[in-house]
């Protein structure tokens, strides 16, 4: 019996070992294998680091550090992605670097950029001028996420409504459903939408009617 324990044991312990190093990444904690590959030479390795961190929203300074730096990364998706981070994580001493985001010449990380400072101070100039010009072009993505934004983006109110005479309908209908989430019992905006309730196309006239049933209520 004790010679079968014996010969077991380096088995058992070789598995054992094993197994630590896998859970472990052979003794490199999270923080340390993101930092090497936000240092990356691969763009994609250095992209999936910055949004590990977004996701995970870990605050390591030594991590933050980096993705103050990844802000001016060569690749638009890293920079993109590092700015979604500082965001997602809080950091208000990125506020500068974020900023400096929003004069990005690539529009997807101009937009993360102004997102990322809204959270972080809802009032600054250089995010609300970002996502102004996103409304007006009729970005949906940016549109839909603002309704659902706290506190209520009410500076929105006035390009919404400058919206609903686009010549697209789903731009309109957007701008309609936009507008009954944050601003729907202003009287101008219920008078804006009234003017929609003939609208050509019946998507629109459906998410007006729904906007208006409130102000119907009344």
């Amino acid at each position: 019996m004790t010679r079968r324990i014996l010969r077991s044991m380096p088995v058992r312990c070789g598995v054992l070992g094993l197994a630590l190093l896998l859970l472990t990444g052979c003794g490199e904690g999270t923080t340390d294998r993101l930092l090497r590959e936000l240092q990356s030479t691969d763009a994609a390795v250095r992209q999936k680091a910055a949004q590990a961190v977004a996701e995970r929203k870990l605050t390591d300074p030594r991590l933050t550090a980096a993705l103050h730096r990844s802000t001016e990364d060569p690749a638009a998706e890293v920079r993109r992605w590092s700015c979604r981070a500082l965001g997602a994580i809080g950091d208000s001493t990125a506020i500068p670097v974020l900023e400096a985001g929003t004069k990005d010449k690539e529009t997807p990380v101009r937009r993360a950029a102004a997102l990322a400072l809204l959270t972080l101070a809802p009032d600054n100039g250089p995010a609300r001028q970002e996502l102004t010009e996103a409304i007006r072009s009729g970005d949906g993505g940016v549109i839909v996420l603002l309704t659902t934004w706290q506190p209520p983006p009410a500076w929105a109110v006035p390009t919404l409504l400058d919206l609903l005479r686009d010549r697209r309908p789903g731009i309109r209908r957007l701008a309609v459903e936009a507008l009954a989430a944050l601003g729907g019992g202003q009287p101008e905006v219920v008078a804006a939408l009234r003017k929609l309730e003939k609208d050509p196309d019946d998507r629109v006239r459906e998410s007006v009617a729904r906007a208006l049933l409130p102000a119907a209520s009344r």
